[in-house]
């Protein structure tokens, strides 16, 4: 298929300009790229963005339709060791696959995966309202809509793909079972947004490194971390 035919077949207009937003890369396969698109007409300001999410296996010369289930613009986390288990982001949240995409089931604890981040109580929400000088349902809406539940990357171990990290803005949490269940990680802060990377040492996943204004070390799978950077 030509790149004209592509986009004509995606977009709807053979005209049409697209631009790429990468996804994931296999981690087995560098000729592997996923990634989803968002459409720019003659005439229109504002991108229009494609349903699903595409694969190409020649290194970006070529694409098709990967997944329609998976959120456009959104994460994909492919195991380092077992290409075939993945982890994507639907409308109905986390999903997992075990046979290379073609088949995708919502993980457990979906709901509490995906509740807000944090909702205040009613005399913090009178108070921010009379600071504000607006009604406490305005204040209440804008709590609602920044903390909601939102996932910022999702790393496999290296050798174990029961090990799984998920950063997200509530704070990161750790699966051992492969997502069937998950545990916020204790890193002494509840500050939405606090942690900005996570990652496992390649051999051990006991060993996590931990990025928020500074670093953070665990040896202990996660039970307790310790500050390695600044030095004390």
């Amino acid at each position: 298929m030509s790149k004209a035919q592509f986009v004509a077949k995606v977009a709807g207009d053979a005209k049409a300009e697209l631009n790429v937003e990468p996804a994931a890369v296999d981690p087995l396969n560098a000729e592997t790229i996923y990634a989803s698109f968002n459409v720019s007409f003659a005439g229109q300001t504002a991108p229009v963005t494609t349903h699903g999410l595409y694969v190409s296996h020649n290194g970006g010369d070529t694409w098709s339709l990967f997944s329609k289930r998976l959120m456009s613009g959104s994460l994909l986390a492919i195991s380092p060791s077992n290409h075939n288990i993945l982890l994507g982001v639907s409308m109905d949240g986390l999903v997992r696959s075990v046979d290379g995409g073609k088949t995708w089931d919502p993980i457990l604890q979906q709901n509490a995966l995906m509740a807000p981040a944090f909702l205040p109580n009613t005399s913090l929400i009178n108070k921010a309202a009379k600071e504000s000088g607006t009604s406490p349902s305005d204040v209440l809406a804008c709590f609602i809509e920044k903390s909601k539940a939102a996932i910022w990357d999702i790393r496999f171990h290296n050798q174990d793909p029961s090990f799984i990290l998920l950063l997200m803005n509530k704070g990161l949490l750790q699966s051992t079972d492969q997502g069937n269940s998950w545990h916020l990680l204790d890193l002494g802060s509840k500050m939405i947004g606090f942690v900005n990377s996570a990652t496992y040492d390649r051999r051990d996943p006991r060993t996590i490194y931990v990025g928020t204004v500074r670093v953070m070390k665990s040896t202990d799978g996660g039970c307790s971390f310790k500050q390695i950077y600044p030095r004390h």
